[in-house]
């Protein structure tokens, strides 16, 4: 089950992961598997009851108090993941993980002001998680603090300095300041990156006409059809 969930093919992951309850009904493990693995496939209501028998199992076992909390939270119910999260954090009171878990979900509810506090507690816990920074930038940006979210993305690209998430990020940024120069400059490296990305062609071509570089913005417009 695991060497088809590694390899992607979550459907036949699940098929032996039922397979090993059946044989060991009181297995934690596999149900906690077959739940991973459900989640992949898209299968979020069977994930929920293989995560709440795997619970059942083993109570002190907070993998799959997070996995629960962040199924919950995909289906929107958000009052039984924050009450997971909260659990999990009883048992693992220090991890970046559950954090930032709980950050994310805060942050899906529209609740940007609470998710900056659990993003920034996984980085205090993992100064090098560039996830929540990149996160917790977004959610700045979210609350209008700009200035927070490009020292987050400055320090995302510190730590990672090939994320094109950041750079994409950033450029926006830069672009709604009116920073045409540093917003092309941070859309070139998404390209770079991932020379396919037309988004980024056309929001460069957007940077260079505001900068009256017609030829240099037609030619991205025509590089993003």
């Amino acid at each position: 089950g695991n060497v088809y969930a590694a390899n992607g093919q979550y459907d036949a992951a699940i098929d032996d992961f039922s397979e090993a309850v059946r044989l060991k009904p009181d297995y934690a493990a596999a149900f906690h598997n077959r739940a991973t693995a459900r989640v992949d496939a898209g299968h979020l209501a069977q994930a929920v009851e293989d995560y709440t028998e795997a619970l059942r199992l083993t109570p002190e076992d907070v993998d799959p108090l997070n996995g629960r909390a962040a199924v919950l939270s995909r289906l929107k119910r958000y009052d039984e993941a924050y009450a997971d999260y909260e659990s999990a954090l009883k048992l693992e009171p220090e991890s970046f993980r559950i954090y930032f878990n709980r950050g994310n979900a805060r942050a899906t509810e529209g609740c940007h002001e609470d998710a900056v506090e659990d993003f920034s507690e996984a980085i205090r816990n993992n100064p090098r998680y560039t996830k929540a920074y990149l996160y917790r930038a977004l959610s700045y940006e979210e609350l209008g603090k700009n200035e927070e979210a490009l020292d987050d993305f400055a320090t995302v690209l510190r730590l990672q300095p090939g994320s094109p998430d950041a750079f994409w990020h950033r450029g926006r940024l830069w672009s709604q300041a009116g920073e045409s120069d540093k917003a092309i400059a941070d859309y070139s490296w998404v390209i770079r990156l991932d020379p396919d990305n037309g988004a980024a062609f056309n929001l460069r071509g957007v940077s260079h006409a505001e900068r009256g570089e017609h030829e240099q913005a037609r030619c991205d417009f025509a590089e993003a059809v």
